[in-house]
């Protein structure tokens, strides 16, 4: 984790100059142990045999999450990562307040680094709401698009995996990629209309079921972005599509 409490009991970054001191999980209370390193992520840990709801991260993951929280920031945006909700069982990725929109709209940028079933992303986009945000923006790091990375442009057919299906068939923009090494995000517009999977929806917008095949498709196209985040009216009545900006050429 990369937050974690002080013992005022406020939110304080692994990253930062921290002062030695007791540090603890802000989604289960338990103690923390602040880990810096040559080569690893500043972070926070679980004392060994604790048990926790919220989940381990790769490094990528951490990475991520960390090089977001930086680029959001030098936009003038208002930033918390890791903004943990007890109740709901849930941890926003990163959090980020943008004062130029509406009473300072808040967006939930969830980073993705691994497989995830589609109902969880649903549930998640789901609390999101319940939060006051107006959307949830999906990321997918490098290691877990990898291949749309390494193919866009090639008439090369790729398997796409359902949660990145899902993503492009609810919002209509693709799909965002983080390139790490690069500190740069890409838009994937995953190549000619393909098929897709009817799904039943209620009033909300939200899938009841769902049917979701990986499908195969050619010559995805990569488009440049910048971290700016701008939206766009949803599928749905009162629902918004948060995406990373296309870079102008």
């Amino acid at each position: 984790m990369l937050i974690a409490h002080d013992t005022n009991g406020l939110p304080v970054e692994a990253a930062r100059d921290l002062p030695a001191g007791a540090f603890s999980c802000p989604a289960c209370d338990g103690s923390m142990l602040l880990k810096r390193g040559q080569v690893k992520v500043p972070h926070f840990a679980h004392m060994p045999g604790t048990e926790c709801w919220s989940e381990a991260e790769s490094v990528s993951h951490l990475r991520s999450k960390n090089l977001l929280a930086e680029k959001f920031r030098q936009l003038g945006y208002d930033v918390q990562l890791e903004e943990t909700y007890r109740d709901q069982g849930r941890r926003v990725d990163v959090a980020v307040t943008i004062p130029a929109w509406d009473r300072g709209s808040r967006v939930a940028v969830e980073v993705q680094d691994s497989a995830i079933d589609v109902e969880t992303m649903k549930a998640r986009t789901r609390i999101d709401r319940s939060l006051g945000f107006i959307g949830t923006l999906w990321v997918f790091t490098d290691k877990r698009a990898k291949v749309l990375l390494d193919v866009t442009g090639a008439d090369i057919e790729v398997r796409i995996p359902n949660e990145m299906l899902w993503v492009d068939h609810r919002y209509r923009q693709g799909v965002f990629v983080l390139d790490l090494d690069a500190a740069a995000v890409w838009n994937i517009e995953l190549g000619p209309p393909h098929v897709r999977i009817s799904e039943w929806y209620d009033g909300d917008g939200y899938g009841q079921s769902s049917a979701y095949v990986p499908r195969t498709i050619r010559c995805p196209i990569r488009h440049a972005a910048d971290f700016t985040l701008t939206s766009t009216p949803g599928r749905y009545p009162n629902e918004w599509a948060v995406v990373f900006a296309r870079r102008r050429l």
